[in-house]
């Protein structure tokens, strides 16, 4: 049986998150730009945005977000880090990669939801001009955050023109905030048009509800 190189096979992946996909250099990079300080040691570093191998649940997990939290806060921050999550994806010969994000994490300096997505597109743009890959952006709304704000930022997301914003999702806290708790977000989503009408429109809503566009946390390999 011969041994197949995985590198060189084209791939997708359906399912980045910014916050949680970048590299090491770049946090500290970003770090420089927020004036925050690191841990001087990468492998300290490494622990702090890495999950732990064993969790007792999904909050668990998702503590390593917050550590990235406060180095997105600027439009500089977010297109930095979204060229370099589609750039670590085209040399992983990733050919094509939607990149979610919440706009509502990188507002706590008073960035607007259209600034937080025009900044990631733009920094998709910029990987896609030097590198061999498709990159587009999904936004998230947070689950157990209040469903107000959520609505909001939907609506306005909603508004933004960028050809390579396609889609929306929602992420956090499914366990405490499953599909039935934020039925009218489903739905306002669901309703929700694009003002640029891109070919690939997207709305990967959980998996729970009916007329789903695209599937979460699905892997197959056809060989």
């Amino acid at each position: 049986m011969s041994t197949i190189d995985f590198h060189s096979l084209a791939k997708t992946e359906l399912h980045c998150h910014l916050d949680g996909s970048l590299s090491l250099p770049t946090i500290r990079q970003l770090a420089a730009m927020a004036n925050i300080d690191l841990p001087a040691s990468d492998e300290e570093l490494k622990h702090h945005v890495t999950a732990p191998a064993h969790c007792e649940n999904l909050l668990d997990y998702l503590e390593a977000f917050d550590y990235i939290r406060p180095l997105l806060q600027t439009k500089e921050a977010l297109t930095l880090a979204a060229y370099d999550v589609a750039k670590q994806a085209a040399l992983e010969n990733v050919v094509y990669i939607e990149v979610r994000f919440a706009p509502e994490l990188s507002m706590d300096q008073g960035l607007t939801v259209p600034e937080t997505i025009d900044a990631v597109c733009e920094g998709l743009h910029q990987a896609q001009d030097e590198f061999d890959i498709t990159a587009k952006a999904l936004v998230c709304g947070m689950r157990q955050s209040d469903q107000e704000l959520t609505s909001r930022i939907l609506a306005e997301a909603n508004q933004v023109t960028d050809q390579d914003f396609v889609g929306f999702d929602f992420a956090g806290d499914e366990h405490h905030y499953p599909p039935q708790a934020i039925d009218a977000l489903i739905q306002q989503v669901k309703e929700l048009q694009p003002t640029h009408d891109p070919a690939c429109w997207r709305v990967p809503l959980p998996s729970q509800c009916c007329s789903i566009h695209g599937l979460r946390h699905q892997t197959k390999m056809v060989m």
